[in-house]
């Protein structure tokens, strides 16, 4: 089976892989925190917040989870 490229070298594909994994990873590393705090205030601490902070708060757990998914495609090949 051969793997998609983005170029012709075997070496920039292997390149774009370990990017996509360290992006996989620092994304699903910081949502899990967000996750965590989130999770070990019992709710009390968000619940409190003004809307737009919720809105922010979410928003970045959003924008995480969209980056780890992004990087996954490119870690299994699915972007091409």
């Amino acid at each position: 089976m051969t793997h998609p490229t983005h170029d012709s070298r075997p070496e920039a594909y292997i390149a774009v892989r370990l990017e996509a994994h360290a992006e996989l990873f620092d994304k699903l590393s910081k949502l899990r925190t967000f996750l965590g705090m989130l999770h070990a205030n019992a709710l009390d601490h968000f619940l409190t917040m003004d809307e737009v902070c919720k809105a922010e708060y979410l928003g970045t757990c959003s924008a995480w989870a969209d980056a780890a998914f992004n990087a996954l495609t490119v870690w299994d090949g699915a972007d091409r």
